[in-house]
């Protein structure tokens, strides 16, 4: 494919996408800067794997699979063991009372 096409037809997925991705990201990541680095990481990611892109699926399934793992990614390098919802013995937090 010629590149300024696979750069356009990237761009145009990446547009529709980008509102769902950035939605999931703030929702699973803490702090807003950390948010959006991660929601830059992903879309530089798919940048350079969009040729592992399946055009016979939708998108928005694909990139959501990459930008899951990236928040994985993100709470292993902040040392988080299971992510802001569950505590140490795995349960959820919501259930605690003060």
């Amino acid at each position: 494919m010629n590149p300024d096409l696979k750069r356009a037809q990237f761009a145009q997925c990446w547009l529709e996408a980008e509102p769902s991705v950035s939605a999931y990201v703030f929702a699973s990541v803490t702090g807003f800067h950390d948010a959006e680095d991660v929601v830059q990481r992903i879309a530089q990611e798919l940048a350079r794997r969009f040729d592992e892109y399946d055009s016979s699926r939708p998108f928005v399934g694909w990139v959501l699979w990459i930008a899951k793992s990236r928040v994985i990614d993100f709470y292993r390098a902040q040392g988080s063991h299971a992510g802001c919802f569950l505590g140490r013995s795995g349960e959820s937090n919501a259930w605690r009372s003060a």
